[in-house]
């Protein structure tokens, strides 16, 4: 899955550097398909949500989407008889997440035989997505109905309801690895390595006296004496507001962050760690032994990893090691 800027890792790069690794990308909107495809990136696209308005570039681009009701169907083809094209989609069901997809097995059969009529689209497979641990032999036993009908009209179709965390779990077609792709889920079977790491550097140091306030709206009063980190980044990059209390890496040793972060700036207390201006300090990642993972601060932050990743963006300049 590529779409939310590839989770926050870079939508094209991730795209060039995996050409040869992947048989499908995902994406979330014809947007983001049409931005793979001006930049070159000709490999199998699947759009998952697509709005009526979006279609012509669809085909256009030759786009594949996953339509979950009839009208869908009936405009998909529409617009691809319009382009003179056959363009493949993916039917989308809904096993018991209640988001997007067809629900029920008689509305799936009316919208599998309508498909057999329509001369520019070609049905490619069946869709699914787990929501929990809780309800996933449910979601499998649901999606298993879905393909009984499917085999009824198909043949030599593709079954993916496997995500990340169940990659191993299911013998289907092809699994939908989103944040698992990026060395993240703690459900995985897979021996992950994290894909991102994020850094910044000490802009100032200052030495601050018991008593005294350090950042916006009084927030923080140092108890002693101490010394006080001023760090790039702020929210606008990524580093939450609920950021404060958390941890950075500066020398090979943990530093907590302090007092409000800022638009551009966050506060870190390095008193006694020998910190000077100009000194690396790991947001996000490994450095002398020690490790801050997108798992520890979403936990810290009370999120999931998901949203930290992806809120790393503004000023942050990219730099991408193959």
């Amino acid at each position: 899955m590529l779409k939310a800027d590839a989770y926050g890792h870079g939508l094209i790069e991730t795209a060039k550097n995996t050409l040869d690794l992947v048989d499908c990308f995902g994406v979330m909107n014809a947007d983001e398909g049409l931005n793979l495809r001006l930049n070159g990136i000709f490999n199998p696209v699947t759009v998952t949500v697509s709005e009526k308005e979006e279609f012509k570039n669809l085909v256009k681009f030759n786009l594949e989407p996953c339509l979950k009701s009839p009208e869908e169907l009936l405009f998909l083809d529409y617009h691809a008889e319009a382009q003179s094209k056959i363009i493949s989609y993916y039917i989308k069901t809904d096993t018991g997440m209640n988001r997007l997809g067809i629900k029920n097995i008689s509305d799936f059969e009316e919208m599998t035989a309508l498909s057999l009529k329509l001369k520019n689209i070609r049905f490619k497979g069946i869709v699914s997505h787990i929501s929990s641990e809780s309800n996933k032999n449910a979601q499998i036993k649901r999606f298993e109905e879905f393909i009984s009908v499917a085999d009824c009209y198909y043949k030599d179709y593709i079954k993916q309801i496997s995500s990340s965390s169940y990659a191993a779990d299911f013998p289907y077609d092809m699994v939908r690895l989103g944040i698992g792709a990026y060395g993240y889920g703690k459900k995985s079977p897979l021996n992950l390595l994290s894909a991102l790491s994020v850094y910044s550097k000490v802009n100032s140091v200052k030495n601050v006296r018991k008593g005294e306030k350090i950042g916006y709206s009084d927030a923080f009063v140092a108890k002693k004496d101490m010394c006080v980190a001023v760090i790039r980044g702020g929210y606008n990059d990524g580093i939450r507001r609920d950021s404060t209390g958390g941890k950075v890496i500066i020398n090979g040793s943990y530093a907590e962050i302090i007092g409000n972060v800022c638009m551009d700036l966050f506060f870190a207390d390095v008193t006694d760690l020998n910190v000077k201006e100009g000194d690396t300090v790991t947001v996000l990642g490994s450095q002398n032994g020690l490790d801050i993972t997108a798992d520890d601060i979403a936990e810290h932050c009370n999120t999931i990893p998901y949203e930290i990743l992806t809120s790393f963006k503004g000023r942050l300049k990219r730099y991408y090691l193959l």
